[in-house]
């Protein structure tokens, strides 16, 4: 779909993530186009907010701060003004500042944190009430987490920096997000630290 134009004559291609920023503009993670599109709650028109303006131009560089892959699940930071975005195309965990620059936070190669995270097709991304970014990362069957305060890097019950996660086993996430004090991981199955087992959203730690 073209941009510039009211959001209901604009086509969007396959939809794998939504959330609202502080304006209540509705941002949309087109997978199938690769792009960010945001909806102006001001007026109606759909834009492209990060990635091609024209859709189907994926990148599978996850060093690239412009093109991205497939962004699945997206998350809107109220402290900061960013948004978070999974891309399972291209193995990364990648921000849009309010600036309207873009950035990638986590992934196998060049990022912000220095940290060869070894991602494998994330597919969500949920930013808790102390500031910690959780990614799905589906692929590799755990969740992990980024202080973003702090900078640090914690890899799924491995840290690699001072930030304590539930140590957890889980089956392919899908997503994640959160609610009051507790960080809700969407998974097929998840089996906590303690050995227990339950289907469909569950939740772990503190956020």
């Amino acid at each position: 779909g073209l941009d510039g134009l009211p959001a209901n004559q604009s086509a969007v291609g396959t939809v794998y993530g939504l959330a609202f920023d502080w304006y209540g503009n509705l941002l949309i993670g087109e997978n199938a186009n690769c792009r960010v599109r945001s909806v102006s709650k001001a007026d109606g028109v759909i834009r492209t907010v990060l990635g091609s303006p024209i859709g189907r131009w994926c990148s599978v560089d996850s060093s690239s701060a412009v093109m991205i892959g497939n962004p699945a699940g997206l998350a809107f930071d109220w402290c900061a003004g960013n948004v978070y975005l999974a891309d399972s195309l291209s193995n990364a965990a990648r921000v849009l500042m309010p600036n309207g620059t873009g950035g990638v936070l986590v992934s196998n190669g060049p990022n912000f944190y220095g940290v060869r995270a070894q991602l494998r097709n994330p597919m969500g991304v949920a930013v808790g009430r102390n500031r910690t970014l959780y990614i799905a990362d589906t692929g590799n069957n755990r969740v992990r987490a980024v202080n973003l305060t702090f900078s640090q890097f914690s890899d799924g019950g491995s840290s690699a920096g001072p930030i304590s996660t539930s140590a957890m086993s889980t089956s392919t996430p899908a997503g994640a997000t959160s609610r009051g004090t507790t960080s809700i991981v969407t998974t097929s199955t998840l089996t906590s630290a303690t050995g227990t087992s339950s289907t469909g959203t569950s939740s772990t730690g503190t956020s």
